[in-house]
């Protein structure tokens, strides 16, 4: 600018003048050049050079207004950026001034906000500013909308949802209930408007304020001057401030830059000093002064303002809290309101229910009244008819009446003859005795006494079976047909039995003689007339019942006839026995006599389940009365075995210790089984996933690797594939040796040419490839095969898709079994020295491999190249072989393991969707399962019977669906199963066919883990239903789909036996069931089954059963075709031993059995049968050495042409057709595998039908793991006790494919008989004496398998370690302790709603503690909350509604070591707290509120270490104490299942004092522990372990201590610096009746351990040995560490002084160091460990 040109213009600086060295305008860059960061108009260039802007925007400061000022804040140095005024809030900030960076400014309290102008949470806006609302009703529904909406976040709304019209319905139902309600609300509002004196009230107040109001803005205006006069007066002071800043700047830059005009540094200083003293001399006072006094004047005005504000609205503040508490009130009373009309909402909904339920009974009743109606001329019939037979009945029972007086002369013609009698069986006592038959006879009286029982009980079930009803007339008139034959039997049965006492007069009398029979056969007419009259009445009483029940009465009434008439035949046994049998005789009567009790007993029972017995006595009541005394006798028999059963009492007591004892064992049992099973799996999984692991190895002559095959023993069928390229013509490729056998498999190339060599024991057989040369560096992949002796050899590119034709060969005939098993060796790619004389012997000339090595499968299972168990030599990986490719969807399971799969990220509760297809042969397999076990819920799909099914549970109860057919049929299968709700649906097969199933109860979410499990389940997995079939699923699975989720399985959180893929495989195994009706057929495709002249089969199987079909080839299966002319030829096993049958259709059959000599096959063991055929004689061999043969007559080389095959058995319908033609058609139980006909392998996939049998599946003994362990459990029902015989408890490795459900001692299939045992040492009982019964007073013992153990007792020096004390001291079940760590604790889950007015606790506890918590808790805010807790041994229950706390304490002490039952109840404000039942003290709440509200979370015994209790005091810590009940709101809870629990242990019914180490865990006494020169250990222990670490104490240095139990010895070792050196006790050499088990038999040892200095002293139970001396001048063991007592953690430093790691188990007590007794119970830490309690014995 300028008239020349020779300024900047504003905005710009710098020299205008061209020419100059700096010449040009620049822009000022205040504080950056671009135009949103230039806060100022003008600059100039100081003489320094730095530019200064002379011209900063209001809020903007500094040399180039880079800086905010006060009251403004930003960052304008940065593009774009900016100052902006702070604007904080007047009434709710601190301070006008913010923080320049962020802008915060400072609130007062409740107040938020960059400008404090917004309420914090929980916080309302009202003219007295922000207050806090969280109060017990605002703060309340505060909580609950935040519940609400975390609900709703939690929940998945991202999927399609259908249209909630059931949602809207319900809400439009539930509207109609409310409207009611609503209108008598708001006529409530209607009377609360008529309240005119409150609102007269407020107008006054509301008067009030608003004058308050406009009398304020004047001082409001006063004060707002004064403080802007305050305000301008302090940005006065800012500016003169910032002024001084800039001044000091300017200096700074004038004294510093460049080029200044101020050369000389006197001068410069002389300017700077009268800069200073100018600043010096400038006088701010006055200006401060006034600042003062404005500000004073401004205070003054401010608090009169306030103060007469405060006057005149302090009586309007007393009338607005009047008004607000009317308003308060008026709210409770809404509230009640609300309350009143919940409850009757919910009161609705019942009646709404009721409602429903009595329309379906209606509609029941309808319907019920509809077929009466319909039948209602057949019912008149009937009773028509039942009237005529009535009085048939009626005509009976007066002739049934004659027979009883008969009946009673009889009896007093008995009695008059009874001396006669007497004598003469006196006579008969001396004489012989009886004829030796008699044993036969008492032999047949014992089995008819057993059949009498048997028909007795049958009658009793058909009684308790008489429940349904039916309107069948026809079935009514035939049941009054048997009711009148039965009258007419019971009187023929009476006058037998009048006759047979008659009869008996002349046989003998008196007590206990043959005329007892004839007193009971009275009685038994007695009873026959008693029914008799029983019946009639029975009829007039049914006569309104319908006939189905009356023919099942006379039903019964003729079994009571048979009945009698078979005690009637007995008795007319006994009297045909000769005179002279004496005393013999009278024991065989006796024994009848028991036998018709034992019968009259049961029909007794049958008699009392009769409602209307009284009625009946009542009316037979005179001929009861004619039988006085022969029911006076049995009343007195009565009486004796009434009183031996009251004698069984004790012998009762000891059967349930027994059995507490047996269930114990088992529970142990099973988790060990459990945890074997889990081991043995993770095994597996190493494995396989060892073996899928696709590699390649690259070999240039010197890797030799060993690997250890996993191949079937025995087997006469191998596959190779394996894939290799080479540059090399020479090479060995595999090689298989047996180590005893020598027998082998190789694959060698030679001129490159492929060679596959086999030798199975009877020569070596060779197939030659010369179709490919091979050393082109290519991929090629080699298929070998050997079925018997005969082999195929295939070679192709690894890339090639179409199969190579095969070369063929054989090895000569005479064996035809690989010997080698999984613990020979198999080499790949060459082989060590040592092994090429074998080489040379099986003719391969090469002993090693240059080239590389792809992926090698051994029998279809691959081996891992990596996974080798020897390599020497230089091993290198080379590029992956080529390999089919798979459908990334697709995937094959093997049948013995399960996938793991995370729960999907979309899971949603109420949905549940699953879709995939199968392909599979199983009946019976689990495909999809997720559960929760601690809730219970579940949701499983599977195959059942080859059914699929799908079964769920929600909580209330589970659901089962089953589809119509069945689809185990190797075919493609698709399923799609949905669940919304409680509803399910399945479809299968293009979804034609929907089965719907519906959960009962009113639960609809599906609670599960986050795991989901396909295919199976592992081992150790408990299932929560037993109809679930948890057998792993072998087959295909494709596509399949959770949610919207389709599943990768390959990307897992665990697998066994799953592959990827699905190809179709030769199915070469079968399981069979054994069950009835079990079979395979399989079709004779190709002619493939005849066995013709040089034919052949073979068979491999496994069973430990005794008899079985295994194979049965027949031609013809017609029943009318007669089986002379059918062929056919079978294989059985029969007795354990082998047969063999064979028919051309012509003459007789062949049988071929096995010679005893060549032992059983039922064993359990891997066999295999061959038959071969040449000309007409047969012969088979088992195992390639049991042989056999026969020859069949007038055969003339005929085929024997057969059209199926049966495996395993045969249809249940056809045996007639089959029989003799094999050895048994008996189903078979167990494996059979690799069927061969005529060297054709037969794919047991190809079947045509099959039932109960697992195809591709094989069960077998080696594979399974077997807990046999054996004893008897004894129930309380028994008669008498059985002394128990010596049992062996036995692990065998391995049965069973499913041991979550199996039970101990329980067979499998496939068991061996003699597995492998490792024993483990038993005991055996001796218990009370054996007490007889009769059958008729107690029912049937009945027994399980379990394991009892008891110690013997021992003499002489103890030669084995003691059984731990938890077998003498028994486990309380259900009982748990607590204490274990501080914050041990249970979680128990309560419905917070159902406890805000009544809450009711009950636990039974037992503790020796003296102060602990028990129970807690509270609101989330914890100002609600109950508990209680142990103060002194004294009970406490302290409580608090939310207005202060109440304390009840107990006036007994519990913690004596005895149970006591704490019960608390509290009833709004009142609580009451109760010992025992007896001890019961009250008290009352502050008045203010009634409702307790708490959150879900019940915490048992102690709280987790995340939460703290606030209200209750330091007494917060879980105390060692057991529970074994705890009932919340009266509902008793599971303690085996709680929500959560953390360090919780087993209770013992017998403890004693000590500490109680599990093996597991240890002790910290003491953080860090100093040893020094001397300590003095002293402590009390009983274990019945050889080894274990007792105490210990390290440093980082070489100091340390050590107490440990080693190989039965303790010793005492200690290192002062230098070096170690110890002492030790040997019971075997200080004790002369100690052994090295002297330690370890469970009884209390004292140790007494002592360190001085350099000397070691040891002294176990008073018993010293030589101290031991250290030579070292070092008399200190200086340690730091911490102190630990029976073991120490993995993460713990070097103990320095152990020798062993083992942790204790036992019990330790009176420990004291130096003196000082030690409490374990206040340990630092403490791990497994309970402090105060050790199990008694």
């Amino acid at each position: 600018m300028g008239q020349n040109c020779e300024n900047c213009a504003d905005g710009f600086f710098g020299n205008a003048v061209p020419g100059a060295d700096d010449s040009g305008c620049k822009r000022c860059a205040c504080p950056l050049a671009n135009d949103e960061n230039n806060f100022s108009s003008t600059c100039r260039q100081d003489a320094d050079g730095n530019v200064t802007c002379t011209g900063c925007q209001r809020g903007y400061t500094g040399r180039r207004c880079e800086r905010c000022e006060q009251g403004y804040y930003g960052n304008p140095t940065i593009p774009g950026g900016r100052c902006y005024e702070c604007a904080c809030d007047q009434s709710g900030s601190l301070s006008p001034i913010c923080d320049q960076v962020t802008g915060e400014c400072q609130c007062q309290p409740g107040i938020t906000g960059r400008a404090c102008d917004q309420c914090q949470p929980r916080y309302a806006l009202t003219e007295r500013g922000c207050i806090n609302c969280d109060d017990e009703c605002t703060g309340v529904l505060l909580d609950d909308m935040e519940r609400l909406e975390a609900l709703l976040q939690s929940r998945n709304l991202s999927g399609v949802f259908p249209a909630p019209w059931p949602t809207l319905m319900a809400l439009e139902n539930e509207t109609l209930e409310l409207q009611p309600f609503i209108d008598a609300f708001n006529r409530l509002q209607d009377k609360a408007q008529n309240i005119s004196d409150l609102e007269r009230l407020a107008d006054r107040l509301l008067r009030r304020a608003n004058d308050a109001v406009r009398n304020a803005p004047p001082v409001d205006g006063d004060a707002g001057k004064v403080r802007d006069r305050a305000a301008d007066l302090e940005m006065r002071v800012m500016n003169s401030a910032r002024e001084l800043q800039d001044l000091v700047e300017e200096l700074v830059n004038f004294t510093r830059g460049p080029g200044s005009p101020v050369s000389d540094l006197e001068a410069q200083l002389r300017e700077a000093r009268r800069i200073l003293d100018q600043i010096r001399n400038r006088d701010l006072n006055g200006s401060r002064a006034d600042a003062d006094r404005e500000l004073r004047l401004a205070k003054d005005t401010l608090e009169r303002a306030l103060l007469d504000f405060a006057n005149k609205t302090a009586d309007k503040l007393a009338a607005v809290q009047a008004l607000e508490g009317n308003l308060n009130r008026t709210l409770d009373q809404l509230n009640d309101l609300e309350e009143a009309v919940r409850d009757a909402r919910m009161k609705t909904n019942d009646a709404d229910r009721l409602n429903n339920d009595n329309e379906d009974d209606l509609r029941d009743l309808d319907e019920i009244r509809r077929l009466t109606e319909e039948n209602v001329d057949d019912i008149r019939n009937a009773i028509r008819e039942g009237d005529e037979v009535v009085k048939n009945a009626r005509r009976l029972l007066s002739e049934a009446r004659i027979a009883l007086e008969e009946a009673k002369n009889n009896d007093q013609a008995l009695r008059n003859v009874r001396p006669e009698l007497q004598r003469r069986a006196d006579l008969l006592t001396q004489k012989l005795a009886g004829p030796p038959d008699l044993e036969d006879l008492v032999e047949d009286a014992e089995k008819h006494a057993h059949n009498l029982t048997l028909r007795a009980r049958d009658l009793e079930g058909l009684f308790a079976e008489t429940k349904n009803f039916s309107s069948d007339a026809l079935a009514a008139a035939t049941a009054y047909d048997n009711i009148v034959q039965a009258f007419e039997d019971a009187e023929r049965a009476a006058n037998e039995a009048s006759l047979a006492a008659r009869e008996g007069l002349d046989l003998a009398t008196g007590e206990n003689s043959l005329s007892e029979l004839g007193e009971d056969s009275k009685q038994r007419s007695y009873d026959l007339l008693d029914e008799a009259v029983k019946l009639r009445d029975r009829v007039d009483d049914l006569g309104n019942s319908t006939a189905d029940k009356e023919a099942e009465i006379a039903q019964g009434n003729q079994n009571i006839t048979d009945l009698e008439k078979a005690v009637q035949d007995l008795k007319d046994r006994m009297d045909r026995l000769p005179d002279d049998l004496g005393d013999a005789a009278k024991d065989v009567q006796d024994r009848a006599i028991g036998a018709d009790r034992v019968a009259q007993g049961v029909i007794d029972e049958v008699d009392g389940l009769e409602p209307d017995v009284k009625a009946l006595e009542d009316k037979v009541g005179g001929a009861g009365s004619a039988s006085g005394d022969t029911n006076a006798d049995i009343r007195a028999a009565e009486r004796d075995l009434r009183t031996v059963s009251r004698n069984l009492g004790d012998l009762k007591d000891l059967a349930d210790d027994l059995n507490g004892e047996a269930r114990n064992v088992r529970a142990l049992n099973d988790q060990f089984s459990r945890n074997l099973t889990d081991l043995m799996e993770k095994i597996k999984q190493a494995r396989q996933q060892a073996n899928t692991i696709k590699v390649s190895v690259a070999n240039s002559g010197t890797c030799i690797r060993s690997y250890k095959p996993d191949i079937q023993p025995g087997s006469s069928i191998n596959t190779i594939e394996l894939n290799f390229k080479t540059t090399e013509p020479d090479n060995l490729l595999f090689y298989l040796e047996g180590r005893d056998s020598k027998d082998f498999l190789s694959l060698e190339t030679r001129d490159s040419r492929v060679i596959f060599r086999w030798n199975v024991g009877s020569g070596i057989g060779t197939i030659t490839y010369d179709a490919l040369p091979i050393s082109d560096d290519r991929w090629y992949r080699i298929l070998a095969k050997r079925v018997s002796s005969s082999g195929e050899l295939r070679v192709q590119l690894s890339s090639a898709k179409d199969m190579a034709d095969p070369v063929t060969g054989s090895a000569p005939p005479e064996y035809t079994i690989l010997d080698v098993d999984s613990s020979d060796d198999l080499y790949l790619g060459g082989v060590p020295p040592e092994k090429e004389q074998d080489l040379q012997a099986a003719t391969i000339l090469t002993s090693e491999f240059n080239g590389c090595l792809g992926e090698v499968l051994l029998d279809d299972k691959p081996i891992g190249l990596y996974n080798f168990a020897t390599t020497s030599g230089t091993c290198m990986g080379c590029v992956e072989s080529p390999r089919e490719r798979t459908a990334s969807n697709t995937y094959t399971f093997l049948g013995d393991g399960f996938v793991v799969m995370p729960k999907i990220r979309s899971w949603n509760d109420r949905t549940t969707y699953l879709n995939f297809n199968f392909k599979t042969f199983a009946e019976d397999a689990l495909i999809f399962f997720v559960a929760d076990e601690d809730q219970g819920d579940y949701f499983a799909v599977y195959l059942k019977d080859g059914r699929v099914g799908v079964q769920f549970n929600l909580g209330s109860g589970k659901v089962e669906i089953l589809s119509d057919d069945r689809y185990s049929t190797g075919e493609w299968t698709y399923v799609r199963v949905s669940r919304t709700g409680q509803r399910a649906e399945l479809a299968v097969v293009d979804e034609q066919t929907v089965k719907i199933g519906t959960s009962p109860g009113s639960l609809a979410d599906l609670a599960v883990t986050d795991r989901m499990y396909i295919g199976g389940l592992p081992g150790s997995f408990r299932v929560l239903t037993a109809d679930i079939p948890t057998t792993s699923f072998i087959g295909c699975l494709q596509d399949v789909t959770v949610g919207r989720d389709p599943q990768k399985l390959d990307e897992n959180l665990a697998i066994l036996g799953m592959t990827p893929g699905c190809q179709d495989q030769v199915v070469r195994t079968i399981g069979m069931s054994g069950e009835p009706g079990a079979y395979t057929a399989l079709p004779n495709t190709d002619r493939r089954g005849n066995l013709r002249d040089g034919g052949s089969v073979f068979l491999g199987f496994t069973t430990s059963t005794e008899d079985g079909l295994l194979l049965l080839a027949t031609g013809g299966s017609r029943r009318r075709r007669r089986q002379a002319g059918t062929a056919f030829y079978s294989l059985s096993i029969v007795k354990g031993r082998i047969q063999a049958r064979f028919s051309a259709g012509e003459g007789s059959p062949v049988t071929i059995v096995t010679r005893n000599s060549a032992g059983r096959f039922d064993d359990g063991e891997d066999h295999n049968i061959r038959v071969t055929r040449t000309g007409d004689r047969f012969e088979i061999s088992i195992n390639d050495v049991a042989k056999r043969s026969g020859k069949l007559a007038d055969a003339d080389n005929k085929v024997i042409s057969v059209n199926k095959l049966y495996v395993g058995g045969i249809p249940g319908n056809m045996e007639r057709n089959f029989r003799n033609m094999a050895g048994t058609l008996a189903p078979f139980k167990g494996c059979i595998r690799d069927l061969v006909l005529n060297g054709n392998l037969i794919n047991m996939g190809d079947m045509v039908e099959f039932s109960k049998a697992d195809i591709g599946r094989c069960v077998q003994p080696s594979e399974l793991l077997q807990i046999t362990t054996t004893v008897t459990m004894i129930t309380t029902e028994v008669s008498g006790i059985t002394p128990l015989v010596e049992t062996m408890s036995s692990v065998s490795m391995p049965p069973g494919p499913d041991m979550s459900t199996r039970q101990i001692g329980e067979m499998t299939e496939g068991e061996s008989e003699r597995p492998r045992t490792v024993t483990q040492p038993t005991t055996t009982i001796t218990p009370a004496p054996p007490v007889v019964l009769t059958t008729a007073e107690v029912p049937t013992p009945t027994t399980e398998e379990i394991v009892i153990t008891t110690p013997m007792p021992e003499t002489g020096p103890p030669t084995r370690c003691a059984a731990p004390a938890e077998r003498s001291s028994k486990v309380i079940p259900g009982a748990f302790n607590f204490g274990l760590t501080k914050n041990s604790h249970m979680t128990f889950k309560i419905e917070p709603k159902t406890v805000k007015k009544e809450f009711s606790v009950k636990v039974d506890i037992r503790t020796f503690e003296s102060d602990g918590l028990v129970f807690y808790v509270a609101r989330s805010n914890q100002a609600d909350f109950a508990a209680i807790q142990l103060e002194g041994g004294l009970v406490k229950f302290k409580f608090d509604n939310g207005k202060g706390p109440v304390e009840i304490s107990s006036t007994v002490a519990v913690n004596d070591g005895k149970w006591h039952m704490i019960e608390i109840t509290r009833n709004r404000r009142n609580g009451i707290l109760t010992i025992n039942g007896r001890d019961r003290q009250k008290d009352k709440s502050p008045e203010g509120a009634t409702i307790l509200d708490v959150t879900e979370d019940f915490y048992l015994g102690g709280v987790p270490i995340s939460y703290t209790p606030r209200r209750i005091g330091k007494l917060t810590n879980s105390m060692e104490m057991c529970v074994r009940m705890l009932e919340i709101q009266g509902e008793l809870q599971n303690l085996a299942t709680p929500a959560a629990r953390a360090d919780v242990g087993a209770c013992f019914d017998k403890v004693t004092g000590g500490s109680y180490f599990a093996g597991t865990g240890y002790a910290v006494l003491y953080d860090s522990y100093h040893v020094g020169q001397d300590m003095e250990v002293v402590f009390e222990f009983r274990t019945n372990q050889r080894e274990a670490l007792l105490l210990s104490v390290s440093s980082e240095r070489p100091d340390a201590l050590a107490i440990e139990l080693k190989d039965g010895k303790i010793t005492f070792r200690v290192d002062n610096g230098p070096a170690l050196f110890e002492v030790t006790y040997d019971p075997e050499v200080v004790d002369p009746e100690g052994s090295k088990f002297s330690l370890c038999d469970m009884k209390f040892h004292k140790v007494e351990a002592r360190k001085v200095k350099n000397i070691l002293e040891i002294m176990v139970d008073g018993i010293a040995v030589p101290p031991a001396t250290s030579q070292q001048a070092s008399t200190s063991a200086d340690t730091k560490n911490p102190l630990y007592i029976g073991g120490y953690p993995d993460s713990a430093s070097e103990q320095k002084a152990a020798t062993t790691n083992k942790s204790f188990k036992g019990c330790i007590r009176n420990l004291s160091i130096n003196g000082k007794p030690q409490d374990l119970g206040e340990s630092v830490t403490l791990v497994d460990v309970q402090a105060n309690t050790c199990p008694g014995k």
